[in-house]
Parts: C-alpha cells; structure tokens; sequence
C-alpha cells in the first residue's frame, strides 16, 4: 500500500530515553520490593507481625517508628479490622495522635470510614477529648452529622466526653445540634444527662439560631 506521506520513525534519542525509563522502572520496582523484605525482617526481628491489627495496635500506641515499618512491609493505611472494622486512623484519632493521623490521610486512609457501629475517626477523637486530631479532621472536611447505626453522633459523643471546646468546633463546623442519634436521644439531653449545663445553654442558644427566622 503506498502513501503519500512517509513513515514516521521514532529518533535513535527517543529509542535511548525508552530503554532508560523502563531500566528506572524496573530499578524502581526492585527497590521497593527489597524494602518491603527489609521491613519484615526488621518486624520479625522485634516479633511484630505483619497485619491490619498490628498497625491499628501501634497506632493506638503512637509508636511511629513500628507504624512506618508495618507501612513499608505493605500493610495499607486504608485497611481495616476485618470484625470491628476500625481503622488505624480511628485509634490515633481516639489517642490524639496527630503525626499519624497525617500520615494515613496522606497515604489515602477515608477520613470517614466507619467502625462496626458506624463510627468515624471524628467521633472516637470528639468522645475523648482529642482537640487537635478534631482539628485535622475537620480540616480534611470529615462529615460531622453522620447517624451511626448505634452509639452516639459525633456531636452526642463530644459532649459524652465533657469538652465544650470540641462542641464549639462541631458546630461551627455545620453540626446540627437537632440531631438524634440512632436511640433517639438529643444533644440536650446527652448534655442534661451528663450534668453539663455549660454544654446544654450553648446547645440551646445554637439551636435558637436555627429556628430564628
């Protein structure tokens, strides 16, 4: 078949820079590899298994360094308990450990992934007080409103857990303080229950703000 227009041929360069980028890909896929072996060695040296429970266990703890090495030996920032369902980030949100909680969602952990319950990350932070780990959630738009399928709302769990500061941030945040959990219980009255009337007077005032026509 003839043409009018001659074959394009690729330049003797282009052929050249071909071979070196799939040489660098090779050379890239050896070294990842040989670092995953490096840290399952390193993790059998200490009797660390390699798992999804292990890295939510040293996130629990904020032990970065066998964190980092469970990441490397491949183990996903994304996985979750196959029962409970929780996540690595949920246990460094419930301890406050904020480096971490970094790193998962740099490395594409959900930031709303839900526990058996129906739990984030953002609650297990609110119920225990951990401001700065509310902080970076919200920060990386965690829902706020969410109804888990028993337990608390993120809202009910901050006031369970007595922090008016982590209250105002939720509601600042767009939280409803209208919003039942799964039980039908209240904000007002998860704060009545609790004895904080501080927390009950500024749920009151925020819900006057939204009925105010």
């Amino acid at each position: 078949m003839s043409s009018d227009y001659p074959l394009a041929l690729p330049e003797r360069g282009t052929k050249v820079a071909g071979v070196l980028l799939c040489l660098c890909a090779f050379a890239a896929a050896d070294l990842a590899g040989a670092e995953i072996v490096d840290a399952r060695q390193q993790l059998a040296t200490i009797g660390v298994d390699v798992s999804v429970e292990r890295l939510i266990q040293y996130a629990a703890e904020g032990d970065a360094a066998t964190v980092e090495l469970l990441l490397s030996a491949g183990v996903s920032a994304a996985s979750a308990d196959p029962t409970r369902r929780v996540t690595p980030l949920h246990n460094a949100a419930a301890h406050g450990h904020v480096r971490l909680m970094q790193r998962f969602l740099d490395l594409g952990a959900d930031v709303d992934a839900l526990d058996w319950a129906g739990s984030s990350a953002l609650a297990y932070a609110a119920y225990h007080g951990r401001l700065a780990a509310v902080d970076l959630l919200l920060s990386h738009k965690a829902r706020v409103d969410a109804v888990p399928v028993q337990g608390p709302t993120v809202l009910i769990a901050a006031i369970q857990g007595g922090s008016l500061p982590i209250v105002e941030r939720l509601l600042g945040a767009g939280s409803d303080p209208r919003l039942a959990d799964a039980s039908g219980q209240l904000p007002v009255e998860a704060a009545k229950t609790a004895g904080r009337t501080d927390i009950a007077t500024r749920l009151g005032t925020a819900i006057s703000s939204k009925v105010r026509p």
